[in-house]
């Protein structure tokens, strides 16, 4: 059953786990003409996070407990080994835009991280990690003490981490993911997921999936072959798919690319997996503990030199929210 976006399941406390980079590059993206138009300092970006998060925090039931931001900083090692070519096409539609306003929008970035900072939202980014890697790892260490994190992000990688013990509040369709209604949405449970997107590929970080093998057929190729797909490891998963389409005496032609394919798509499994891509979790255990307040007047001096004059307008509006988060902490 699809949940409507102002109802969660669960009325307890749950820390807030933000994919940043997605949140405030969407924004950015959303508000650049407008920027463009007007000239000068571009804020829409800037604008548009501090106005989505506050929305989002604002839902009845969410009851956030804390809200942690996870930016990009670099790629993990392991992931470029696997899968060489991931996300080069980005790069190359980035030279579409000028250099000048490819400073000016981005440099949105750095300035939200700023204006988090200031609502008590504990920014963290780890060298070589993206942020999707960071917020797998700490979705498991909160889903080991008993809370059920919620992540914020557009980017249906994410959705991987509903099989760690996370829900998933998606942003392109401001809807809720979770383990209750990720079949309605994807076709299979999340325990199949990461086998499903290295069959199925993702073109937007320029990963090729089978050839034949789009995602009705990724589901039913899963489906129909469940009973083998008993592992919890997504690699054995593949290994045992594989072994079975490989003794089947005439197999659909996308079967059979799947079979021929088996080695390559063995390396996106294990470079999109993120189960273990995040690595020693100590430091990280050490950031999520932290316990920083709301800096409301700094908040408003930031809005002021921004000129947000709808925020400084009604403030409390958009401190509020924030506030909640931070005192729900220490309960």
């Amino acid at each position: 059953m699809r949940h409507p976006e102002w109802m969660v399941i669960n009325e307890s406390l749950k820390p807030v786990l933000v994919d940043a980079n997605n949140l405030i590059t969407r924004a950015i993206m959303a508000s650049a003409l407008d920027d463009l138009k007007a000239g000068g300092l571009w804020t829409g970006g800037v604008y548009g996070t501090l106005g989505s998060l506050k929305s989002f925090l604002s839902l009845p039931l969410v009851n956030a407990a804390g809200v942690y931001a996870f930016f990009d900083h670099g790629v993990p090692s392991d992931r470029l080994d696997h899968i060489p070519e991931y996300k080069a096409e980005r790069k190359e539609k980035r030279k579409l835009l000028t250099d000048e306003d490819k400073e000016r929008a981005f440099a949105q970035l750095h300035t939200a991280r700023k204006m988090l900072e200031l609502l008590g939202v504990v920014c963290l980014a780890y060298q070589d990690r993206e942020a999707d890697d960071c917020i797998a790892a700490a979705v498991r260490l909160f889903a080991r003490r008993g809370d059920t994190p919620i992540v914020v992000s557009g980017d249906r990688d994410m959705w991987q981490t509903v099989r760690m013990g996370a829900r998933v509040w998606f942003l392109n369709g401001k809807h809720w993911v979770d383990a209750e209604n990720f079949e309605e949405y994807v076709g299979i449970g999340p325990e199949h997921y990461v086998l499903y997107r290295a069959l199925v590929g993702d073109p937007s970080d320029s990963i090729k999936g089978a050839d034949g093998c789009g995602p009705k057929r990724a589901v039913q190729v899963i489906e129909e072959h469940a009973g083998v797909l008993n592992s919890d490891a997504p690699l054995k998963q593949l290994d045992a798919l594989v072994s079975f389409l490989a003794r089947k005496t005439k197999p659909r032609k996308y079967e059979a690319n799947i079979v021929a394919d088996a080695e390559r798509l063995g390396h996106v499994v294990r470079g999109i997996d993120m189960d273990d891509s995040f690595g020693g979790t100590k430091g990280l255990k050490k950031r999520l503990a932290e316990k920083p307040t709301v800096d409301r007047m700094g908040f408003l001096r930031f809005c002021k030199g921004l000129a947000f004059k709808s925020v400084l307008g009604s403030p409390d509006m958009y401190l509020r929210p924030f506030e909640r988060a931070a005192q729900r902490r220490d309960q």
